[in-house]
């Protein structure tokens, strides 16, 4: 008889598997595969070990499970929902640990990792995957097979998903006005992708693209006699930074129209930001964005909003260094509790004594992330106490991934936390999860470590 891996995965998380989850188990896609950037599923068997060397505990986010890595330490993660069933799947980025949610579906994770290989962001990864767009791509056929799409004989790469400023995933192409001339699976791609942060994150940083970005280096800061960060980062981010006074050298440098403003769509950007704040809130560059377009169009009570919203979102989903908003004072800890902090005369007194913000504001820098862990600790304390484990959950979630600390052995008492919360709320599936990372946390760090 068989060996139904999905059983197996399903009890040790006490989850509710999926159709599409059940599948992929028990159909042996997780054997070795081609797909896009990431081609290296994760053996069931390795989940089921006792400590797996896959979980970062510590870094990874504690409700997500790693699925496929590619070649240099990336995870596509599965996440685990308060139902406990998989919410969506997420990109980890090892060198830093942020992450970017990837699809609602595993079948749409690798259907967009499969097609993206023009992508603003997914261009560094171009030289470690030449397997990507052939036609014996399995993880292509199966993601498509799910979400019903006839693909076979068609390579990834020769589906179009634009992505300028003056485009949306949404776009379907009619009869043979498609370059491509897979209108019907362009289209059907198209809705299964059109709500994708991932998705929606690429439009807007082709939306903000501006020839400085591909052509500046230290040698231009230089020359204009800048300091690369703040001061050149700054320029690359909004072209409106650039100081008039010097406009007219850089064009001539770079070759550019003199009308600098033209080479940027900040309400385009501002317009994809608006749909994924009105939906969800743990998404740092959503508000960043969002929150600047704002004040530069001069419509600063709703930035402070905006911004005041974005200070809760984990700094680990701002994406800074790709979006460039890495030119802010690095002691504010987070873009926007920078921009407050610079319109602090302007802010609503409630703004200026939220003690959270005083925090990110006024604690020292390394210091400061101890301050931030026990401020959230704290008050995950209280709220378990009070009986209201689902707010601690909240909490704890912050102690550990708000702006991270540099003492791996406290995130022991963090996820302990973690667990007792999803208990009390009857999370089953994130408490299996959380206590995977905390074994794997104590595999590395010992059992004697509090930090």
């Amino acid at each position: 008889m068989t060996e139904r891996w999905s059983d197996r995965v399903g009890e040790r998380f006490s989850l509710a598997l999926d159709p599409e989850s059940i599948a992929w188990f028990d159909g042996g896609w997780w054997h070795p595969a081609h797909g896009g950037e990431f081609q290296n599923p994760l053996p069931p068997e390795e989940l089921l070990a006792e400590a797996p060397d896959c979980i970062w505990a510590g870094f990874m986010l504690p409700d997500t499970i790693p699925m496929i890595s590619n070649r240099y330490g990336d995870w596509l993660c599965w996440r685990v929902g308060s139902d406990n069933r998989l919410s969506e799947v997420l990109h980890w980025y090892h060198g830093g640990g942020d992450w970017l949610p990837f699809g609602k579906r595993m079948s749409e994770a690798i259907a967009l990792d499969c097609t993206r290989v023009s992508s603003p962001s997914a261009a560094y990864a171009s030289n470690l995957v030449s397997g990507r767009g052939k036609t014996e791509s399995t993880l292509w056929q199966w993601a498509c097979g799910q979400l019903g799409l006839g693909v076979a004989g068609v390579e990834p790469s020769a589906i179009v998903r634009p992505l300028d400023s003056k485009s949306t995933q949404t776009q379907a192409f009619q009869g043979n006005d498609s370059p491509s001339g897979h209108s019907e699976i362009e289209r059907a791609l198209g809705a299964f992708l059109a709500s994708s942060p991932a998705v929606i994150f690429e439009q807007m940083i082709a939306a903000i693209d501006w020839p400085l970005r591909a052509k500046a280096e230290p040698g231009i800061a230089r020359r204009f006699q800048i300091n690369w960060e703040p001061d050149m980062v700054r320029w690359i981010f909004d072209a409106n930074e650039v100081p008039q006074a010097r406009r007219q050298e850089l064009c001539e440098l770079l070759s550019l129209e003199s009308d600098l403003s033209r080479y940027q769509d900040w309400d385009k950007a501002a317009e994809l930001a608006r749909r994924l704040v009105s939906v969800r809130a743990d998404l740092g560059w959503a508000f960043d964005i969002l929150g600047w377009s704002l004040e530069r169009s001069g419509r600063l009570e709703e930035a402070i909003d905006c911004y005041f919203r974005g200070c809760f979102a984990s700094v680990f989903s701002d994406q800074s260094i790709t979006v460039r908003t890495h030119w802010y004072d690095e002691r504010f800890r987070k873009f926007s509790a920078a921009r407050l902090y610079h319109h602090y005369d302007r802010l609503p007194e409630s703004i200026k004594q939220n003690d959270y913000l005083k925090l990110l504001w006024f604690s020292p820098l390394r210091e400061g992330r101890s301050e931030i862990r026990c401020y959230w600790m704290r008050k995950g304390d209280a709220e378990l106490k009070a009986g209201e484990p689902a707010a601690a959950y909240e909490s704890y979630y912050r102690a550990g991934w708000d702006v991270g600390s540099h003492e791996l052995p406290a995130y022991r008492e963090i996820l302990e936390g973690l667990i007792a919360a999803a208990k009390g709320a009857g999370w089953r599936a994130r408490a299996a999860v959380a206590d995977l990372h905390l074994k794997c946390l104590l595999g590395r760090v010992g059992r004697g470590s509090n930090g």
